[in-house]
């Protein structure tokens, strides 16, 4: 039992999430990521005249780049986690609550001055 709740929950809260990290898309694309890279060095001339070629560099990812991005991205997608009854964005395994759907709009009271 305790298996297939942890997968219920887990299926539950990946449907949930899906449609709010597409809500954040809009605002702040996968693009604004840094995902690093590759460059070329420069290569020089050897104590006897020779020319030796530069190598290639990796260049990592900016991490502290991607948090703040992760970050603006979490100000939409905690609010819509949480519209959904969740009370964390970042796991399932922090609970949920029951969400009261919206009642019918009742007719704004009168204004006493316009009695």
């Amino acid at each position: 039992k305790c298996i297939a709740y942890y997968h219920q929950q887990e299926a539950a809260f990946d449907a949930d999430l899906g449609p709010c990290a597409i809500e954040a898309d809009r605002t702040y694309p996968p693009s604004l990521y840094d995902h690093g890279g590759y460059a070329r060095s420069y290569g020089g001339f050897g104590p006897h005249g020779h020319y030796y070629g530069g190598q290639t560099i990796r260049i990592d990812p900016d991490w502290q780049h991607n948090r703040q991005v992760d970050a603006l991205r979490m100000r939409i997608i905690e609010p819509c986690m949480q519209a959904r009854g969740w009370n964390s964005a970042t796991s399932w395994q922090a609970g949920r609550r029951a969400v009261s759907k919206p009642s019918k709009k009742t007719a704004p009271a009168k204004l006493p001055w316009l009695n």
